[in-house]
């Protein structure tokens, strides 16, 4: 979705390529690679044992503590509203 909203205002459409008055968006076609490819925006899913060190890392600094404890009434509103239960510690 972003990189839709990034490409819609890139080109905007102008005069005849105005399908709809007021709405300042046309198709503009995003070329992607098939997720199993994708070592970019899926970094995660990559079998990479330095990035599972690192990511492991980032759940232990002062940084990522500090942001999980003064968020952690936002997180629970979420996870009630959305009726997910996903669970954003480290672990998972």
């Amino acid at each position: 979705m972003s990189a839709e909203c990034q490409m819609a205002s890139l080109y905007a459409p102008t005069g005849r390529q105005t399908f709809l008055e007021g709405f300042d968006w046309q198709p503009v076609p995003i070329h992607t690679v098939p997720v199993s490819e994708d070592n970019v925006l899926r970094a995660y899913s990559v079998d990479c044992p330095r990035y599972k060190e690192l990511h492991q890392e980032n759940f232990k600094t002062e940084a990522y503590v500090k942001l999980m404890q003064e968020n952690k009434d936002l997180f629970a509103r979420l996870k009630a509203k959305a009726g997910v239960d996903y669970d954003i510690t480290p672990d998972n």
